[in-house]
């Protein structure tokens, strides 16, 4: 007992002291179990038999320390040490999180790099490329390989974190992939300990590297929040500013005419495990913030100044307002959670003044709240804040309520959520040390608001209710008022749920009206309230008003049917007896006789009355306990009654009634929801001694639980009903008389479930006690599934049952009840779990420790806990059972019934089929496999008779996805080939619909059927490389023969299946065989040809051409220049961490061999060195970019939907190109696109056949050189494959192809420029720079080309060259440079937006940090912060400058561009300001231009550009330049001061805010208004000691007399006042009142003054007294401010 968890200690005595020794047998069985796989390797028992379980173990048992030690070394020696299939690693691996997840300490090690070098290998490894066909197939084995390794970071060892940052840390430079770098060391670094300031800097490093990158810097900063929790006393505060402006980035604060900061998301897809939702990202800021506050320092100023960018959006009805509010939320959660750390003794105590600084901080923004839509989304903060300051924030919280509630123009249901959320700590005498005075007002409030007119709100009165009745004894000692409330609670509740009826009426009325849908989803919702209420009332009212409650409800059922209703007063009924069966269910029972039985019939009632009223009390007869024993005869008398009546409606009643009468005689259920132990209520009690639970429940504390147990006479009388009902049943019987007997055993079968006997003897099994073991439960009870199971195989071979449609599904119905309890399987008992986990998350005491919350929970709650782990102990006992002896026999009667000739016999058996194999038997997989196995046999004998009815009954079977296509079953299973190379020859539409899903099943779920290591091997099966080979002979044989479909679906199956099964023998006869389909007519077959073909010459490639040798390279062979262009060989791999020394690391060269090609002698060959044929190619591939072009513009972009189903059923090639073509995003909007797919193609035949396999080819696409557009697209895929396919050439063959390329590019159109540029992409994409560098010569050679047409594609080209080879290619930037300068000035206009992009994109490339005693032989050198300085190419910047000289219009709006475009592509900022420096006087001097469009372009271009990252050295430099007003218009100023106002808004927390009041002075009044709008949003966000010394800075401006002081006095008021819309400091006050009593003191002030009231009122006027704005003011000044209150007409 004293190893029990604190809710099993409150379980059943009956079975409570046998849980330890039967946790320990089972713990001990599963673990040896583990351990026995590792010697045995056996791969089915592990799957089907040790993973499940282990998780049925974990639902119900908890290891101990060193069992869950012992169990995780295993399981990780199991991934790390074994081969196992995609199936086994994925459920392995899924096994191995839940085991991390476990809440104990522990002590182990794990070894970082084998989660790493396994995901690793799954996404780069060329192996896996042949096995997958994308990251998708396998995305969740990424996924929960990602979660391992990041919840294993805890038992890496010490020197883990050293390794993980010398590991990736090398990527983190230019060039490098620092998005995947950042995400694998937040991801693995373990998090524990103190932290070093070298850590962070490397991380801030690669912020510095890729700040426009929003993944990079979340992952950063949610990984310094982690940091900053477990290390509390680092100083964080110089790392601060720099974090919180990068934070600004990820949120949309500006309105929309502002510019923002260029941002990106990248998603590295090779990173696919760990990619999360972007809330979840930008938490780690709140989470930052939170647990780095402090009284001493900036952090409080920091935290009040980000909450301040929020508050002002709190009011916006937009998606981005949801953000803001859950980042309260979570500033609710995270101060918990610190607190509660302080609490475990991990961190410092947090001390009450800051948690009061805190709420000054957060207060003002929930009153905002309070009046917005969003109230009801802050139900963590209200919680959270209400345990961490009750004194404070409770009284504030009813005060606002209190407000709301009065208003009756405005929705109540939010004011009411919130006082649920602050009840618990408002009744815990702990928390909330106040007498209560008004719980008698509290309750009677929630009394008004029940209303029918709201169903939401009477939604939210309930769960107000419950959380009452659960806390406190809702008794005289509560209180005065409480038996009035009682007495109106019941009439008000029935009165509400009678509307269900009503709406349902309306509903059934107008049904084409939509209109209750609503309501529908509600009705739901207010069943669970209903009950939760319901329990925790019934149990703590006095008895005086639970007996007027129920002479109450059973008056208002007496004289009314509310029968869309009957649940919800059923559920009221139920909870009701389960406190006094006596009385509830005698005078019920009594009722239901009296008002449907009449002289021993049915009475005259309708049937709708009487259902309505043995509805009710079948749902009371649950919890009737043993007082069911003495009511025996007059349910039996009821029954006998109904079971004569010949109305289905009727005869059915008594089967409910027997079911629930049996079902309430054998479940054990605990008898009382009291909030009290049992000791405490004796006797009267002080309400306000006693409130709340904290306090009575400690460790050890016996929570005095009262269970109902079936007593001997409950079961025999059990017993003797299902011999009568269920075991008597005679097969022979009349059709009217089955009818009635099986409406009765339906309903008897699912509550005997519970008392199933189940063997413990089977592998994997355990013993799992319910209580079951120490009754006396008779034989019948315990084997009736088993005796009826007999029964229920003689019905259904009677031509009686099969022939009648209601009685087949009936026996289905049975069949599904005897295999599995819907109602008490592990997966809706996990629902339940997680609905009671929800609950208590949301109204429990967040500063409990864990492992101390138990001891904290209401009783109610330790009750429903308890109460659902017995059921969830049912399920695990249940979920046990072997599918074997008359449980098959029974699935075989389900399988043949699906081939029933009646479609709703077939629906019923389809969906009783899912249902049973699902989480309910021991050796799922194979139950699975063994269903696939008999519907593989009806499918022989169905395919023989060719009937298309019996072929499309027994297709839909399986064409739904579920648990029919688990992915391990499917692999090893080859029925889905097997059908569709059966159905090729069918042409029917309706049975297509089905073969299709099985098609696009198949391909979803369906893994190579191989095994992989960790260390990155692939292990073929010789039985699937056997089988699979089999399969695909026989459609390289049959396939000229099949409808055009199948000839896909059998190329996809190919393509799926092929790298398991081939050698290169295979690989040759499937080449040979399928070669024709290249040339097929069919566009689609040809399409699908080509990715097949790509699969089959990329494994030509692995398994003939030889791999490369690697020698290592010390660092000292390389000269500077040698690090960039000469690099011939050297690993691309490596190539990131030879820029400018970032690695002394040597490196390592990759030696390719020479390869003599020969002519080959297979098929493809034969077609390539054909002239006619690789003609006819080439035409098909130009026709198929047409039909894309023609798709294009014909389709209507507004009717596409998200569900692709119905477009890839009319063309499942289409489904082919959107799974295989991931690596480009379609373009379908332009028409064709370049095929990476085509371009693969032309790669592998290149690779394999060499120069001679692409001769013939190259000739023939010199025909579509200057030809249209989609046979453009064709030659750049040609060009683009064939030159990946040159590493192992002769010179000459190289040659050759680059006189054909220069030939191409020289007369490629405009129009295919786009396609051209992915394939110079595809070129370049992971290739040494020596090896693209001719394709660098030859577009440089075309820059001498006169055409300006031609020019600007070229440079394009250009472009996205340079962007591929990066800072590898600085040597030759020079002279790209130069080319750039020496361009015709007469093609400025056309040529100055590539150009500009083109020299962004070198910019971008040459950027690089220096150290301040580094070499400049290249660079010049800025300070962009103290001590760090950024490289400035010498050749941009002389370009620039050189531009800067000349005088002439057209170079100005080429100077403009470019930095327009250094905006735009670059990935550091650094460089763009950088660079500005150089040139920004004169883009400022062009605000003044009299050429307008010059000097709009200049205006457009500045409000792009300062929106970016800057230091403080840079921002003061450029402040003297934006504030300078002499010599500038009003224009120009105005331009100014908006960009200067963006520029800091972004930086604000590492530049000082600019003071624009020094403007006010500026004796143009366009100006002055500027600057007060420009300063008002500055105030908006600066912390209020800032603003307070503004404000003191006013007044002493107002203290001089001439008019230019009054006016700036005026605006500076002004910018304050329109700071704070929705706040009142306290000195707004006085700054309102000085403001408008200068309203006559000029023109130009009286209309600032005029401007300023009036949006002052437009935000206050309906928060004036709930706010108690009116407090701020005297009652003169509130006549002052009031004069200025006017109601606007639209009309004025």
């Amino acid at each position: 007992m004293a190893n029990l968890r604190f809710f099993e200690q409150n379980l059943p005595d009956l079975y409570r002291h046998r849980l330890e020794q039967e946790r320990e047998d089972a713990a001990d069985m599963i673990i040896k179990g583990f351990q026995s796989f590792i010697s045995s390797s056996n791969e089915q028992e592990l799957i089907s038999l040790w993973i499940p379980s282990a998780h049925r173990f974990l639902d119900i048992h908890k290891f101990s320390p060193d069992e869950q030690v012992s169990i995780i070394q295993t399981v990780f020696s199991i991934i790390s040490l074994s081969s196992l299939s995609i199936d086994a690693l994925s459920s392995t691996i899924s096994l191995f999180n839940r085991l991390l997840k476990l809440r104990q300490s522990i002590k182990t090690e794990l070894e970082w790099k084998v989660l790493y070098n396994l995901y690793n290998w799954l996404v780069s490894s060329q192996e896996s490329k042949f096995l997958f066909y994308g990251f998708g197939q396998i995305s969740y084995l990424l996924g929960e390989l990602a979660t391992s390794m990041k919840k294993a970071r805890k038992f890496y060892s010490e020197g883990a974190t050293r390794e993980i940052i010398d590991t990736f840390r090398r990527k983190i430079c230019p060039g490098g992939d620092i998005s995947e770098a950042v995400t694998l060391m937040t991801t693995l670094i373990p998090n524990k300990g103190e932290v070093d300031s070298w850590l962070i800097d490397i991380l801030l490093e690669a912020v510095d590297y890729d700040h426009r990158n929003l993944s990079v810097i979340l992952k950063v900063i949610s990984f310094l929040a982690d940091t900053a929790k477990a290390s509390p006393d680092f100083n964080w505060e110089p790392y601060m500013p720099k974090l919180l402006d990068l934070s600004l980035r990820a949120i949309p604060l500006l309105p929309n005419p502002a510019p923002r900061p260029k941002t990106y998301m990248d998603e590295n897809k090779k990173m696919v495990g760990f990619m999360g939702s972007f809330m979840k990202k930008t938490a780690g800021i709140v989470k930052f913030l939170i647990f780095t506050l402090k009284e001493q320092g900036n952090s409080l100023k920091y935290f009040q100044q980000w909450i301040q960018n929020i508050r002002g959006h709190l009011k916006e009805e937009k998606m981005t307002t949801h953000a803001f509010v859950e980042h309260l939320n979570k500033c609710g959660h995270y101060m918990s959670r610190r607190i509660r750390r302080a609490n475990k003794n991990k961190t410092a105590g947090v001390s009450s003044s800051l948690i009061n600084k805190f709420l000054d901080i957060l207060l003002p923004c929930v009153e905002v709240v309070f009046h917005t839509k969003h109230l009801g989304t802050l139900d963590k903060l209200f919680n959270s804040l209400s345990f961490i300051a009750p004194e404070r924030f409770i009284s504030f919280c009813t005060q606002y309520c209190s407000y709301i509630l009065e208003d009756y123009n405005v929705s109540h249901a939010k004011a009411i959520e919130v006082m649920r959320q602050t009840l618990r700590a408002t009744l815990d005498s702990k928390v909330y040390n106040h007498d209560i005075t008004e719980l008698a007002l509290l309750i009677e409030k929630g009394l008004q608001e029940l209303t029918s007119s709201d169903i939401d709100k009477a939604c939210k009165v309930l769960d107000y209710y419950a959380v009452l009745g659960s806390t406190i004894a809702l008794d005289d000692s509560a209180g005065d008022g409480i038996r009035e409330w009682g007495q109106g609670f019941m009439e008000r509740l029935l009165d509400t749920l009678s509307k269900l009826e009503e709406k349902s009426e309306e509903k059934e009325e107008k049904p084409e009206k939509p209109m209750f849908s609503l309501f529908e989803r509600q009705s739901f919702n207010i069943e669970k309230s209903l009950k939760n209420c319901m329990r925790a009332l019934s149990s703590s009212v006095g008895i005086d008003i639970f007996y007027f409650w129920v002479n109450d409800f059973l008056e208002y059922i007496k004289f009314n049917a509310c029968n869309n209703a009957q649940h919800e007063f059923g559920i009221i009924a139920a909870e009701m007896t389960r406190r006094h069966p006596q009385r509830v269910l005698g005078n019920l029972l009594e009722l239901v006789k009296n008002r449907t039985v009449k002289n021993g019939e049915i009475s005259s009632r309708s049937p709708k009355e009487i259902s309505w009223l043995v509805g009710i009390l079948v749902s009371s007869m649950r919890f009737g306990g043993d007082y069911l024993v003495n009511v025996r005869g007059q349910i039996e008398e009821l029954v006998s009654v109904f079971i004569k009546n010949e109305s289905e409606k009727i005869y059915e009643l008594a089967g409910d009634l027997i079911g629930s009468y049996i079902e309430g005689l054998v479940t054990i259920y605990p008898t009382s929801y009291h909030p009290f132990l049992p000791s405490f209520v004796d006797g009267h009690m002080d309400y306000n001694q006693y409130r709340g639970s904290v306090g009575q429940q400690t460790e050890g504390t016996d929570m005095e639980i009262s269970w109902y147990k079936p007593s001997d006479a409950a079961l025999i009388i059990a017993k003797e009903l299902a011999v009568a009902h269920l075991f008597s049943i005679n097969t022979e019987a009349s059709k009217d008389e089955l009818k009635k007997k099986l409406a009765i055993a339906s309903s008897i079968l699912p509550a005997l479930s519970t008392l199933e006997l189940i063997s413990t003897t089977s592998p994997g099994s355990f013993r799992v006690s319910t209580g079951l073991e120490n009754l006396n439960i008779p034989a019948e009870l315990l084997d009736s599934h088993k005796f009826f199971s007999e029964t229920l195989k003689s019905l259904s071979s009677s031509h009686l049952i099969l022939n009648d449609s209601n009685l087949a599904e009936t026996i289905i119905k049975l069949i599904t009840s005897t295999l599995k309890n819907n109602d008490l399987c592990i997966a809706e008992i996990k629902q339940e779990e997680a609905k009671l986990r929800m609950l208590r998350n949301r109204i429990g005491n967040p500063l409990v420790p864990f492992f101390e919350k138990n001891h904290s929970e209401t009783r109610l709650y330790q009750i429903e806990k308890a109460y659902i782990h017995h059921n969830m102990r049912i399920a695990t006992r249940l979920s046990q059972k072997r599918c074997i002896e008359h449980y098959q026999d029974l699935l075989d009667i389900i399988i043949n019934l699906s081939l029933h000739q009646l479609k709703s016999v077939r629906g019923t058996a389809k969906s009783s089929l899912k249902k049973v194999i699902s989480n309910n038997f021991l050796y799922g997989q194979e139950v699975i496999a063994y269903v696939w196995q008999k519907i593989e046999e009806k499918i022989g004998e169905i395919f023989v008779t060719r009937n298309e009815e019996d072929v499309k009954a027994v297709l839909e079977i399986i064409s739904d996805k579920g648990e029919m296509w688990k992915r391990g079953v499917v692999t090893k299973m080859y029925l889905a080939p097997n059908i569709l190379t059966q159905a090729s020859s069918i042409e029917n539409a309706e049975i297509q619909i089905p073969l299709f899903a099985i098609f696009s099943n198949y391909v979803m779920t369906a893994y190579p059927n191989v095994k992989i290591t960790s260390q990155g091997g692939i292990q073929l099966l010789e039985d699937h490389k056997i089988k699979g080979r089999e399969i695909i002979e026989k459609m390289c044989r049959e396939i000229y023969g099949y409808n055009w479909r199948y000839k896909l679906y059998a190329m996809v199956y190919i393509i799926l299946n092929i790298a398991s099964v081939a050698d290169i023998e295979f690989l040759n006869a499937v080449s040979d065989a399928l070669t024709p389909l290249i040339l097929d007519e069919h566009a689609d077959i040809r399409d699908t040809a080509v990715h097949l073909f790509n699969f089959i010459l990329r494994l030509k490639v692995y398994h003939t051409i030889p791999k490369p040798s690697v020698s290592a390279l010390p660092m000292t062979e390389f000269s500077e220049d040698a690090r960039y262009l000469d690099l011939s060989n050297i690993s691309t791999v490596n190539l990131g961490k030879l820029h400018q020394g970032w690695s002394i690391l040597p490196d390592f060269i990759k030696n390719y061999p020479e390869i003599a090609y020969t002519d080959s002698h297979d098929s493809l060959y034969a077609l390539l060195n054909s002239e006619e044929k690789v003609e006819k190619l080439l035409q098909f591939l130009v026709v198929k970019h047409q039909i894309e072009t023609e798709e294009t513009q014909i389709s209507n972009p507004a009717a596409h939907s998200t569900n692709h189903a119905l477009e890839f059923l009319n063309n499942p090639a289409k489904l082919v190109n959107f799974i295989l073509e991931h690596p480009i995003k379609r373009k379908s909007s332009r028409g064709a696109y370049f095929s990476v797919s085509k371009a693969n193609f032309f790669k592998g035949i290149g690779r394999i056949y060499g120069p001679s396999g692409v001769r013939i080819l190259i000739s023939k696409a010199r025909s579509l050189i200057s030809q249209e557009k989609e046979s453009q697209i064709v030659l750049s895929e040609v060009l683009a494959g064939v030159f990946r396919s040159m590493k192992y050439w002769d010179s000459q063959s190289k040659e050759t192809f680059y006189g054909f390329f220069e030939e191409a590019i020289k007369n490629c159109s405009l129009e295919s420029s786009g396609s051209w540029q992915r394939s110079i992409e595809y070129m370049c994409k992971k290739q040494s720079p020596h090896k693209i560098l001719p394709i660098y010569r030859i577009l440089y050679s075309n820059l001498s080309v006169s055409a300006s047409t031609k020019l600007r594609k070229i440079l394009k080209l250009l472009s996205r060259f340079v962007g591929y080879l990066g800072w590898k290619g600085i040597e030759i930037y020079p002279e790209l440079v130069m080319s750039l300068g020496n361009l015709p000035s007469d093609y400025f206009a056309s040529l100055r937006v590539t150009s500009s992009i083109l020299l962004g994109k070198i910019i971008s490339a040459t950027g690089r940090f220096m150290k301040n005693n580094e070499e400049t032989q290249k660079y010049l050198k800025i300070e962009i912060e103290t001590g760090k300085y950024w490289g400035i190419f010498k050749p941009a910047a002389a370009y620039i400058t050189n531009i800067q000289a000349i005088e002439e219009s057209l170079y100005s709006h080429l100077l403009i561009e470019i930095y327009r475009q250094l905006y735009r592509v670059q990935s550091s900022e650094w460089s763009l300001i950088s660079y500005i420096t150089l040139g920004i006087q004169k883009i400022l001097e062009f605000l003044e231009s009299a050429d307008s469009k010059l000097s709009l372009e200049a205006s457009t271009a500045i409000a792009e550009i300062f929106s970016s990252k800057i230091s403080p050295s840079i921002f003061s430099n450029i402040l003297q330049l934006f504030i300078k007003s002499e010599g500038v218009s009003w224009q120009s100023m105005n331009i100014k001061i908006h960009t200067l106002a963006y520029f800091w808004y972004y930086n604000q927390f590492s530049v000082p805010y600019p003071d624009f009041s020094l403007l006010f002075f500026d004796p143009r009044p366009e100006t002055r208004n500027t600057s007060k709008s420009c300063l008002a949003l500055v105030l908006k966000v600066v912390p209020s000691e800032q603003k307070n010394a503004f404000y003191n800075k006013c007044l002493e401006i107002g203290k001089e007399k001439d008019i230019s002081n009054k006016i700036a006095y005026a605006f500076g008021l002004s910018s304050l006042i329109l700071s704070l819309e929705e706040f009142m400091e306290p000195w707004k006050g006085d700054a309102i009142i000085k403001l408008c009593r200068m309203k006559r003191e000029g023109t130009e002030i009286s209309s600032c003054v005029n401007s300023t009231m009036a949006d002052f009122w437009k935000v206050h006027k309906p928060l004036w007294n709930t706010q108690h704005f009116r407090e701020k003011f005297t009652d003169e000044a509130i006549d002052v401010v009031s004069g200025f209150n006017s109601e606007h007409s639209y009309f004025a």
